[in-house]
């Protein structure tokens, strides 16, 4: 089914209206918001129906058809949204490099969908289109730089590249804020290894009585320990599995703590020892970044005290005497000149 030959007609109709329109920027948006969302309508009922099709010629060459429940995407994603994404990240807009970025992005804020690279490129490009459409807008609507051309072009350009940009700056922030959970609460994650090390467990045994009672109080350590402990079943090799933890978490700490299991897996040293020493110094570390925090609280509380505080103090001290001078000179704006070049007239 072609698509193109089913909007063709729409399209033909609506841009002779739009060549009408072409004086009245407002009355041009709507149109091609008109035919944007007709397009999108009209795109997800074909997508739609072709999914069913597919579902329905699969069914026929079961022998029990028994499951007739419909095929949804696990993550929620429309596979249209997803198929936008694809086909952007196979142009060189997107090359390799980037498209590993973004992979790098999305594991560090937790995010490990097969669908989330595709999903994040399309909501890039929804963006620049939707911010850029918004710029436009705003500048026909206000007349801003009516006399030059290019000045204009600068603003769009630089509306499309901010909203192709904010995906990443949210990605970005999702994951320091999730690193910095990490962070936080790797100790507690250390200290209830060295009670499951003490009570006899094995490491596999260990890292999944941590995933179990971690995931519950700290899901972000529990999330990453479940994943190493279902690594170490199906990998041969417990170092890889470890490593995979440092290289997903990203931290020093956590790199720290793969280095102090596989140096006891390597030589044999008492694993709840050390342990409980590398806890002891990450309670330490924490407790370092606490009181940088607070130590900082003051440089953030001048631009507040400054802004709104001292503005405040200096109309309340400065206003009885500001009002005094005001009053003091009114009796000198009160009194009249004497035009003292008026001539007497002369009597003839």
């Amino acid at each position: 089914m072609n698509l193109l030959a089913l909007l063709q007609p729409w399209i033909n109709t609506l841009s002779g209206e739009a060549r009408l329109l072409s004086g009245k920027p407002i009355l041009v948006a709507l149109v091609l918001g008109g035919v944007a969302a007709v397009a999108l309508v009209r795109i997800w009922t074909i997508d739609a129906r072709q999914r069913l099709e597919k579902r329905m010629a699969g069914l026929r060459d079961r022998v029990e058809m028994t499951d007739l429940t419909p095929v949804e995407s696990p993550d929620g994603v429309p596979e249209w949204y997803r198929r936008i994404g694809e086909l952007l990240a196979a142009t060189p807009i997107v090359g390799d490099g980037d498209r590993a970025r973004l992979g790098r992005l999305l594991q560090d804020a937790g995010i490990r969908n097969p669908s989330a690279v595709p999903t994040l490129i399309a909501s890039k490009l929804i963006g620049a289109v939707g911010i850029g459409v918004v710029a436009w807008l705003l500048i026909e609507w206000r007349g801003i730089f009516a006399s030059s051309d290019l000045i204009r072009g600068a603003l769009l350009m630089g509306a499309c590249l901010l909203g192709w940009r904010t995906p990443d700056f949210v990605v970005s922030h999702l994951g320091r804020r999730r690193r910095r959970r990490l962070d936080d609460t790797l100790a507690d994650g250390v200290d209830l290894m060295v009670i499951s090390v003490e009570a006899g467990l094995s490491l596999e045994q260990t890292i999944n009585f941590v995933a179990l009672e971690a995931k519950r109080a700290f899901p972000d350590i529990g999330e990453e320990f479940e994943i190493t402990g279902a690594e170490l079943r199906l990998l041969g090799d417990r170092r890889e599995a470890l490593q995979n933890l440092a290289r997903r978490i990203n931290l020093p700490s956590a790199r720290s703590i793969v280095a102090t299991l596989i140096q006891t897996m390597k030589y044999g040293t008492p694993l709840a020892d050390s342990l409980r020493v590398l806890a002891a110094e990450l309670r330490a570390a924490r407790l370092i970044r606490i009181e940088e925090r607070a130590a900082r609280l003051p440089v953030l509380l001048t631009v507040p005290l400054m802004a709104f505080i001292l503005p405040c103090t200096f109309m309340v001290v400065g206003g009885p005497a500001a009002l005094q001078v005001i009053d003091s000179f009114k009796p000198i704006q009160a009194t009249a000149p004497v035009n003292i070049t008026a001539a007497a007239p002369i009597k003839g």
